[in-house]
C-alpha cells in the first residue's frame, strides 16, 4: 500500500489528525488481485461465500457454482479430444506435458499436473493406442505410458523411504489405474514409437524422438536403482543429453491447427478418480522458449539427483580403503588410505537436497536416498523417533548388497581419515565414543533428506545434540590419552588438551553444521536485509576461520607423524604406492587451505558490500535505524545466532565483540568498501584458480568439501560481484539497497545496487 497515491484530504477533526480517503485506491488495487479462483473466476459471488454455513462448504468454492465437468467417456464420445496429431500438435502436447511432469515431482498432486492430459486417462489412452497411421500420437501415446510409470515409481519410492513431508509431496496422489502396467510395457511402447520418428526422420520427427527418448530413460534409470543392488549412471547421463539436445523444430511457431489440437488434449474432467469439479489448468500450451527451457532444466535437477543418489550408492559400497586393485590393504596401512569417507556421505546426501544440483524440491532423488542410508525394513523416521536410541545407531546398515557397511564402521574410517592413530580407536573410551557419534552422524545424514524448511528448524536441535559430542569428545580424548599412557606425569586437565583427535574431529563437523544453518538462512531469504546479510556473512567468516585453524592443525600433525616416522631407525623405505599416498594427502591439504581462504574472501567481501549499502542509506536516511526502536539491534543479533551459543570453541561472539571486531576490520578501508570488496573477490578467484590446479583435481578436492561443480559456480560469484561493482562505480549514481541474487549458487549471492529513484 505505500505506492498509493494520497487521496484528497478530508475536514479535519477535532484532534487536528488530517485523515485522508483511500477508498477508491484500495478500490483499485484490490480490482487487480488474482488468488488462484476464489477472486478470478466469474462465478465467484461474495454473498454466496459469506452465507456459507460452516467451512468446506462448496458456496465458499467459486467453481462450486459451476456445473460438473464432463467425463472423459463423454468428452471422447462427442470428438472434442484429438486421437489423430499431426507431429507440430504432438510437440505442444509433449512439451506441457513435461512441464506438468516436473510439477508433480516438485509436489503439485496428479489430477492438477499429469491427469490434466487425456491422453493419461484409460480410455483416451487405450483410443489412441489403436491408432495406427499417426506417428504424433504414437509419441504422444509412449510419452504418457512413460511418465506414468515413473510417477508410479516415485510414488512407492516415497512410500518405502517413509520421508516425504506434506508440504513436498501427496503419496496418495500418484498414478493408478493407468493399465500401463510394468516398465516393460512402457519401455516397448517408447522404443516402438522412437524406431518409428527416426524412420520418418525430419526436425518435428527428431524433436518428438528426443521427448520420447528421455522419457524410456529415466524409466529405464529408476527400474534399475529400485530393483537392483548396483545400476549404472550411463542412462541418466543419456537422458540429460536428450533433453540438452534441441532444435529447429522446437523453437519454430506453430500453425493455429496445431496449437487447438495440442490444447484439445488437456482439460479438467471428472471421473471416478477425480473431484467431481475437476482441477483448474494453465489456458493454452507450454510452447514459449522460457516455459520450454524452464520445465527442461526441472527435469535435468532430477536427474542431476538421481546421478548424486548413485553417486551415495557407490561411495557406501566402496568407502572401506582398499588398493587400487580392489584388495584389501594391511591393517597397519588402512589409516593411511583413508579418504574422507564420512565427510563424503554427508556431502553426497547434502547434494541430493541441493537445489541447484541435486533436485532440491524433487522428492524423488530424497526418497532415493533414504533408501541407501536406512534400507527396506529400517526406516529412518522409525529409527530416529526414539530419544533413547542406544547401541541401534551403530548397528544401522547403510547402502545395499554385499558390501553395505554400518554407521560405526563409517564413522572409525571417518575417525581414521582425520588423522587419529587406530591405537585410539583401540582403546575403550575410542570405541565407546565412536559408537555415541554413531547416532550423531546418522541423524546428521538423515536431515539432509528432508525438505529446506524441515531441515532448518531440525538444525538446532541437532546442533544441540553435536555440542554434546564435543564435550564428549574432550573427555574421550583424556581418557585415551590416559589408557595409552600418553602425558607422563602431567595431570589429566592438560592430558585431554594435547591430545585432540577425537575432539576436533566432532569440532569439524559441527562447524559445518554451523555453516549449514547460516547458509539455509541466507538461501531461504530468512536474512534478507542488507543490515542482517552485513552480520552473517561477517559471522560466517568466521566460522570458516575457526574450521581453517582446525584443518590446519590436523595437516600439521600429519606432516609432523610422517616425518617423525621417517626418521626412526627401523622405519622401512618409503615405496613409490605409498609416496603417491603422501603426494595426495598434501594435495588434499593445499585444496582445503585455499578453498577455505577463498570463502574467507567471499564472505569478508559480501560483508563489505553490504556494510557499504548501509552506510549509503543511513547517509540518505536519518530514520534508516529506527526499526531498532521496536527491537534492539543487540537482541535481533543474539536471537540470530542462540543456536552457536551452545559450543564453547568457537567461543560465542557477543554484539559489541562483533562491532568492535568488524569495526576495526572495517576501519582500514573507510571510505572504499566497494574497492576493498572488489580486491576481496579477485583474491577468491585466484585461490580457487589455484585449488582446481592442484595435482589431481577430482581427487585433491575430494578433502575440501567442494566438487568440480561447485567450485566454478564459486568463481563465477566471485566474477559476478567485481563485475557489479566495476559498473556501479564507472555509473555513479546514488543507490538505494541491494539485490540479492543467487545466479550461480544457492548459498553465495551476487549483490548489486540498484540506482536510486529520482524525486518526482
Amino acid at each position: 500500500m505505500a505506492s498509493f497515491a494520497p487521496g484528497p484530504s478530508a475536514t479535519p477533526s477535532s484532534d487536528a489528525t488530517d485523515w485522508q480517503d483511500i477508498t477508491d485506491d484500495v478500490a483499485a488495487a484490490a480490482s487487480s488481485f488474482t488468488i488462484d479462483e476464489l477472486l478470478s473466476a466469474d462465478t465467484f459471488s461474495l454473498f454466496e461465500s459469506m452465507s456459507a454455513c460452516e467451512l468446506l462448504d462448496p458456496k465458499m468454492d467459486a467453481l462450486g457454482n459451476e456445473a460438473p465437468q464432463p467425463s472423459v467417456e463423454e468428452r471422447l464420445r462427442a470428438g472434442t479430444i484429438p486421437l489423430r496429431l499431426e507431429l507440430g500438435a504432438a510437440l505442444r502436447v509433449l512439451d506441457r506435458l513435461l512441464a506438468l511432469e516436473v510439477a508433480w515431482f516438485a509436489g503439485a498432486s496428479a489430477h492438477e499436473s499429469v491427469l490434466t492430459c487425456f491422453y493419461a486417462r484409460d480410455p483416451v489412452f487405450d483410443a489412441a493406442r489403436s491408432v495406427d497411421d499417426s506417428a504424433g500420437t504414437a509419441a504422444v501415446v509412449a510419452a504418457v505410458a512413460c511418465s506414468l510409470w515413473a510417477l508410479e515409481a516415485a510414488r512407492v519410492a516415497a512410500l518405502r523411504a517413509d520421508i516425504y513431508e506434506e508440504e513436498d509431496f501427496c503419496a496418495s496422489s500418484g498414478a493408478s489405474g493407468s493399465g500401463v502396467g510394468t516398465d516393460d510395457r512402457a519401455r516397448a511402447l517408447a522404443l516402438a514409437a522412437e524406431e518409428r520418428l527416426e524412420a520418418l526422420g525430419g526436425p518435428d520427427a527428431d524433436a518428438a524422438a528426443r521427448h520420447v527418448r528421455h522419457r524410456r530413460l529415466l524409466v529405464e534409470g529408476l527400474a534399475a536403482m529400485l530393483n537392483t543392488e548396483s545400476s549404472n549412471a550411463t542412462v541418466l547421463e543419456a537422458m540429460v543429453d536428450a533433453l540438452n539436445g534441441g532444435g529447429d523444430a522446437e523453437g519454430r511457431d506453430r500453425s493455429a491447427a496445431d496449437a487447438a489440437a495440442g490444447d484439445a488434449a488437456f482439460g479438467p474432467c471428472r471421473d471416478e478418480s477425480s473431484a467431481t469439479r475437476g482441477a483448474a489448468i494453465k489456458e493454452g500450451g507450454y510452447a514459449t522458449y522460457a516455459e520450454r527451457a524452464e520445465s527442461r532444466a526441472g527435469k535435468r535437477r532430477l536427474a542431476s539427483g538421481l546421478l548424486r543418489v548413485l553417486d551415495l550408492r557407490r561411495e557406501l559400497a566402496g568407502f572401506r580403503f582398499s588398493s587400487p586393485d580392489g584388495a584389501r590393504v594391511p591393517e597397519a596401512l588402512q589409516g593411511r588410505y583413508a579418504e574422507h569417507g564420512h565427510l563424503r556421505v554427508l556431502r553426497l546426501v547434502d547434494l541430493v537436497g541441493s537445489e541447484d544440483r541435486g533436485g532440491g524440491r524433487l522428492c524423488l532423488p530424497r526418497s532415493l536416498a533414504a533408501l541407501e542410508l536406512g534400507g527396506d525394513g529400517a526406516r529412518l523416521r522409525q529409527l530416529l523417533s526414539h530419544d533413547d536410541f542406544g547401541v541401534h545407531a551403530s548397528s544401522v546398515v547403510l547402502g545395499k548388497g554385499a558390501k553395505k557397511c554400518s554407521v560405526y564402521s563409517l564413522v572409525t574410517d571417518s575417525l581414521l581419515s582425520a588423522g587419529a592413530p587406530s591405537c585410539i580407536l583401540s582403546t575403550r573410551p575410542g570405541a565407546e565414543f565412536a559408537a555415541r557419534a554413531a547416532r550423531a552422524t546418522l541423524d546428521a545424514a538423515r536431515v539432509a533428506t528432508a525438505n529446506r524448511a524441515r531441515l532448518r528448524a531440525r538444525l538446532p536441535n541437532l546442533l544441540l545434540d553435536w555440542a554434546a559430542l564435543v564435550q564428549d569428545g574432550i573427555e574421550a580424548d583424556g581418557l585415551c590419552a590416559a589408557a595409552l599412557g600418553l602425558g607422563g606425569d602431567r595431570n589429566r586437565v592438560d592430558v585431554q588438551y594435547c591430545v585432540q583427535y577425537l575432539y576436533n574431529w566432532a569440532l569439524r563437523h559441527s562447524l559445518l553444521l554451523m555453516e549449514q544453518c547460516l547458509a539455509l538462512d541466507v538461501h531461504l531469504e530468512l536474512i534478507a536485509s542488507p543490515k542482517e546479510l552485513e552480520q552473517v556473512f561477517w559471522y560466517w567468516e568466521y566460522l570458516l576461520a575457526a574450521r581453517g585453524t582446525v584443518a590446519s592443525s590436523a595437516a600439521r600433525h600429519r606432516v609432523v607423524m610422517r616425518d617423525t616416522l621417517a626418521r626412526q631407525p627401523d622405519a622401512p623405505p618409503l615405496s613409490d604406492a605409498d609416496a603417491a599416498l603422501e603426494k595426495l594427502a598434501d594435495d588434499r591439504d593445499a585444496a582445503c587451505d585455499a578453498v577455505l581462504r577463498a570463502k574467507r574472501c567471499l564472505c569478508r567481501g559480501l560483508h563489505q558490500l553490504c556494510a557499504n549499502a548501509n552506510a549509503a542509506a543511513r547517509a540518505a536516511d536519518p530514520g534508516y535505524d529506527d526499526d531498532a526502536v521496536y527491537v534492539a539491534a543487540s537482541l535481533r543479533f543474539a536471537k540470530r545466532f542462540a543456536h552457536f551459543s551452545c559450543f564453547a570453541d568457537p567461543p560465542h561472539v557477543s554484539f559489541a565483540d562483533y562491532e568492535r571486531v568488524a569495526g576495526a576490520q572495517r576501519g582500514g578501508a573507510a571510505g572504499r568498501l566497494a574497492d576493498s570488496a572488489s580486491d576481496l573477490f579477485q583474491n577468491a578467484k585466484q585461490l580457487l584458480d589455484q585449488a582446481a590446479k592442484i595435482g589431481d583435481p577430482a581427487a585433491a578436492l575430494a578433502g575440501a568439501d567442494v566438487d568440480g561443480a561447485e567450485l566454478r559456480a564459486l568463481m563465477k560469484v566471485a566474477v559476478a560481484n567485481r563485475v557489479n561493482i566495476v559498473r556501479e562505480q564507472a555509473g555513479g549514481g546514488a543507490t538505494r539497497g541491494l539485490d540479492v541474487a543467487f545466479k550461480f549458487h544457492e548459498h553465495f549471492p551476487v549483490l548489486s545496487s540498484a540506482a536510486a529513484a529520482s524525486p518526482p
